[in-house]
C-alpha cells in the first residue's frame, strides 16, 4: 500500500507553498468535510497539495490499537484479532545464522496484518491456535511489511487466545473480500472491488503503441514498429495512467491501460494526444486530470506488489463513476441480509 505520513505531507505542502501549519490543516479538514468523510485526512492532504502544485509522488505510506492504525516503528502495542489464515513455520538460513519463523493473518474488522513469530517464539503457535479463534497479541512491536504493517512477537510479548470480552467480527465477514474491500484490508494476489476518490496521479508520459491485432506493445526499431506476434505493424496509440484513489481507511495506487484510462480521464486517447502534441503531454495530462481529482469511482480488479516500488497496486479492469442509485440499492441489500441473516 502507497505510505505516506499526514506530517510528511503537510511539511512538504509548508515548504513548497509558504503557507502556515494551522492554514494547511484547516484547508485538510475543509475538504475532508467537503468530500463528506469519504477520504482521509491523507487522502485529503494529497488533494490539497495537488491544488496547490507539490508534488508528493515522483515519476517512477500505545496499547490495544486498531489494525487499522498500526505504523511502523511502534513498540509495546496490544491489538486484538481473529486469525484468518495460519501458516505453517518455514526454516531460514542466512550465511553462519538458522532459525525458524511462523506467522498467523489476523483481522479485527478495521484491517488486517500479519503476526511474525521468529525462532523460539514459534513455539507459542504450538498451541493449537487455528482459523476463527481470536487473540490478544501485546508487548509486541510493529515494522513494514511488503503488504502493510506487520506485529512482531519479541521475547517479552504475550499471546491469549480466545480471551473474554472481546468483540471481533465472525470470521465469515471477515474473509468475504470479494463484495467491496476496505483499502486498509487489500493484500497481494486479492481480486478486490473498491470505491475511492482519485487524490492524486503519478507524472510521467502516459502514450505507447500496440498491436492493432493483438493490442500488446509494439517496439520501434529504426522508425518502424514491430509485433513479437505480428510482425512489423502500423500501431495504434494507447496510454496508461497511475493514480492514487483513497477511501477513508487508505489509499492505495491504481493502474489504468486503454478505455479504463479514458473513462477515468472522460477523454479519448487521440484527443488527449492530440492535445499533449500542442503543449506537452504530462501536462495534458495533468490538466484533464485536475477535471476529476475528488471525483469518486468504483474499481475492480487484481492487486500485487510493484516490484519497482515495493508498495502494492491495483490492475483496474473495470471502472465506473459511482451511481448514488446503485450505491443506495447496495445499502439496502446489505441491511436486509443483516435483518434476515442475524
Amino acid at each position: 500500500m502507497f505510505q505516506l505520513a499526514l506530517e510528511e505531507i503537510i511539511s512538504k505542502i509548508k515548504e513548497t507553498s509558504g503557507l502556515s501549519e494551522e492554514r494547511i490543516n484547516s484547508m485538510i479538514d475543509e475538504k475532508v468535510s467537503e468530500l463528506n468523510d469519504m477520504v482521509s485526512k491523507e487522502g485529503a492532504a494529497h488533494i490539497i497539495a495537488n491544488q496547490l502544485g507539490v508534488q508528493l509522488l515522483k515519476t517512477a505510506e500505545r496499547k490495544e490499537l486498531q489494525l487499522k492504525n498500526l505504523l511502523p516503528g511502534l513498540r509495546n502495542v496490544t491489538v486484538f484479532g481473529r486469525i484468518i489464515r495460519v501458516f505453517d513455520p518455514v526454516e531460514w538460513t542466512k550465511e553462519d545464522r538458522s532459525g525458524k519463523v511462523g506467522s498467523i493473518l489476523i483481522s479485527d474488522g478495521t484491517g488486517t496484518s500479519r503476526v511474525v513469530f521468529w525462532d523460539k517464539r514459534v513455539e507459542m503457535l504450538n498451541k493449537d491456535i487455528k482459523e476463527g479463534d481470536i487473540i490478544r497479541v501485546s508487548s509486541a512491536y510493529v515494522k513494514k511489511g511488503n503488504y502493510g504493517p506487520e506485529i512482531h512477537m519479541r521475547d517479552k510479548s504475550n499471546l491469549e487466545i480466545n480471551p473474554e470480552g472481546v468483540d471481533v467480527p465472525p470470521l465469515s465477514s471477515l474473509k468475504d473480500f470479494s463484495e467491496r474491500t476496505n483499502i486498509s484490508d487489500i493484500q497481494e494476489g486479492m481480486q478486490v472491488s473498491i470505491r475511492g476518490a482519485v487524490v492524486d496521479f503519478i507524472p510521467r508520459n502516459p502514450f505507447f503503441e500496440i498491436c492493432p491485432e493483438c493490442n500488446k506493445r509494439a517496439n520501434e526499431q529504426d522508425g518502424k514498429f514491430f509485433c513479437e506476434e505480428h510482425g512489423e505493424v502500423k500501431p495504434d496509440l494507447s496510454m496508461v495512467i497511475n493514480v492514487i484513489f483513497d477511501d477513508g481507511t487508505g489509499n492505495i495506487r491504481g493502474v489504468l491501460f486503454g478505455k479504463r484510462a479514458e473513462t477515468l480521464l472522460d477523454i479519448e486517447i487521440k484527443k488527449l494526444h492530440s492535445l499533449g502534441e500542442k503543449t506537452d503531454n504530462i501536462q495534458a495530462v495533468k490538466e484533464q486530470f485536475s477535471k476529476v481529482l475528488g471525483k469518486e469511482f468504483v474499481v475492480s480488479g487484481r492487486t500485487r506488489t510493484n516490484t519497482f516500488t515495493n508498495y502494492l497496486e491495483v490492475l483496474i479492469n473495470d471502472i465506473s463513476p459511482v451511481s448514488p442509485v446503485k450505491e443506495a440499492k447496495k445499502i439496502i441489500k446489505e441491511i436486509e441480509e443483516e435483518t434476515f441473516n442475524p
